[in-house]
């Protein structure tokens, strides 16, 4: 029998987050003057490799889960911050995701 991961919470936004972040590369890459806009997108690869290592490691009830809450909280706060810069649908979506994911992750690192 499998017992509740008590990560679920994480777990579900960092799939959301991952989501919304690969929406935001996807469309920042069909935009012109990228070489100008690589700063943008390393920061959603940042948030999207930091949200697969949280689910990862929260997904087996790693020792390291509640660190790597910290990292990802961090980082989808800064994400949260330039998506709010970009005035487009997508990136409001990213935003609004980002910030659920702080959220979540700050009620695991208070525990």
């Amino acid at each position: 029998m499998i017992t509740q991961n008590p990560y679920r919470a994480v777990i579900d936004a960092c799939n959301e987050v991952i989501e919304a972040c690969n929406v935001c590369i996807s469309q920042t890459l069909q935009q012109e003057d990228l070489y100008k806009r690589i700063p943008i997108l390393n920061q959603f690869r940042d948030c999207v490799d930091t949200c697969m290592l949280t689910l990862s490691l929260m997904t087996r009830q790693s020792h390291y889960a509640v660190e790597a809450s910290s990292l990802c909280a961090a980082v989808a706060s800064s994400c949260a911050k330039l998506c709010a810069q970009i005035d487009e649908p997508y990136a409001f979506e990213c935003e609004e995701r980002c910030k659920k994911l702080y959220t979540v992750c700050q009620t695991i690192i208070a525990a």
